[in-house]
């Protein structure tokens, strides 16, 4: 398909952009998306109109919005470069597309969430350090980061106990990007919230 792209994003904050039709192959044993250091894996594949606003946060409590333009078009066994610059021990736990009308939402392993307009993110140039996202220092790591609609998403969220629930994004409060939030989960013990999904609101 002409004119679309896929941006992928690792967990240690790299970054890779290329046209969707270089994957077109009927090869059964798959074509290589990129390279990967020793230390990293790939987590978050997007598909994009190559015009985007990318939104990538990390587990300290930071965050970065770029144009996904900031990113040349790369060919298939290219590594990629530096979305952010990280702090050490720090990593990245998620990575969305900012949608028209949509809102971000920030989830903490401690059982909170957020929603925050993608204008409190203001755009900054790839590469940088980013933005304070949530004071992780006093609410806890963050587990993940997301474009939704309140109105037509759910949210789904799965602790470390084992436990699932899920609940409307509506019921979630806007709030300015570094506030707490409210509890989305409630933690027993020693548990926390491990991962989030989204999926179509169940009315």
């Amino acid at each position: 398909e002409e004119g679309k792209y896929l941006v992928m994003v690792t967990r240690k904050g790299i970054i890779k952009r290329i046209e969707l039709n270089a994957y077109n192959t009927a090869r059964k044993g798959g074509l290589i998306a990129l390279e990967l250091n020793e230390d990293d894996h790939l987590a978050w594949v997007r598909m994009t109109d190559g015009n985007a606003n990318v939104i990538i946060a990390t587990r300290l409590g930071m965050a970065i919005r770029f144009m996904e333009t900031d990113v040349r078009p790369m060919g298939r066994m290219a590594r990629g470069v530096k979305a952010l610059s990280l702090r050490e021990g720090d990593e990245v736990v998620g990575m969305s597309v900012v949608r028209e009308n949509g809102l971000v939402l920030t989830v903490s392993e401690t059982g909170y969430g957020r929603l925050s307009r993608p204008e409190d993110y203001r755009l900054q140039s790839r590469g940088g350090k980013g933005l304070t996202n949530y004071h992780v220092e006093k609410y806890g790591d963050v587990v993940g980061i997301m474009t939704v609609d309140p109105e037509a998403d759910d949210l789904i969220l799965i602790s470390s106990g084992g436990i699932i629930i899920r609940m409307h994004i509506a019921e979630i409060r806007l709030c300015s990007r570094t506030s707490k939030g409210v509890r989305v989960m409630r933690m027993e013990g020693d548990t926390a919230i491990v991962s989030i999904a989204t999926a179509e609101h169940d009315a």
